[in-house]
């Protein structure tokens, strides 16, 4: 068998035509590569733009809980409950509120718990038994006698004016000493109840008893007369 000589000349037609096909197909491939790195960095400016553009809305509004306070504000209102030497003194404030009734009404709540705080306190110091709800707290008396210093003002709340009350409560000795006298009676009033209970309950029994024995006494006459 002879072999025939290679003609290369009938293979190159084929070979240029996927040479061209092959160019073709990486133009296409690249250019679609330009167009998502396009896209994408198009959508890296917007998305910066966005966040720059919110930022900017967002630095141009002030926070809603954003409180700002005005100058005069006595420096006294930020103070803790502290001792001014035999005395205690508690600072109350309202906080911001709508309207000035309402800064009073929640000035006197605050006012009045804070007080009945300071009794629980005692009666845990004294290790008493007495109930501490017993023991009288009057708003009149904790208005004029317990209050020694006062402000009214009002705060900007983000883009809102509210109002603000603010006390300032001094416990002096002679006071601790009604607390202790009151606490006194509360906790003798309490014994003295369970004192009467107790009689009362052995009253109860004595008279229960004695009822008892006159009905069996009774009947057991009557049985006597009726055998005889």
């Amino acid at each position: 068998m002879q072999l025939q000589p290679f003609d290369r000349s009938r293979y190159l037609p084929t070979l240029a035509a996927f040479l061209l096909g092959t160019a073709c197909s990486l133009h296409v491939t690249i250019a679609s590569c330009d167009d998502a790195s396009a896209k994408t960095s198009d959508a890296t400016e917007v998305s910066e733009a966005d966040v720059v553009e919110d930022g900017t809305a967002e630095l141009s509004v002030a926070p809603l809980s954003h409180t700002i306070y005005p100058p005069e504000r006595p420096g006294w209102i930020d103070e803790t409950k502290a001792r001014d030497g035999d005395n205690v003194q508690m600072v109350v404030t309202s906080g911001p509120c709508v309207s000035k009734s309402e800064a009073d009404e929640m000035t006197k709540l605050y006012a009045r718990a804070s007080v009945q705080t300071y009794v629980d306190e005692l009666i845990a110091k004294q290790q008493s038994t007495a109930d501490p709800a017993m023991v009288p707290i009057a708003e009149d008396w904790i208005e004029n006698e317990l209050i020694v210093r006062r402000y009214e003002g009002k705060v900007l709340v983000g883009d809102e004016t509210q109002h603000e009350k603010a006390v300032l409560l001094r416990i002096q000795p002679e006071h601790q000493k009604r607390f202790e006298t009151a606490i006194s009676n509360v906790q003798l009033q309490e014994r003295l109840a369970a004192t009467g209970i107790v009689i009362l309950g052995g009253f109860g029994c004595l008279v229960g008893g004695s009822i008892l024995l006159g009905g069996l006494a009774s009947r057991q006459r009557q049985q006597t007369i009726a055998k005889a």
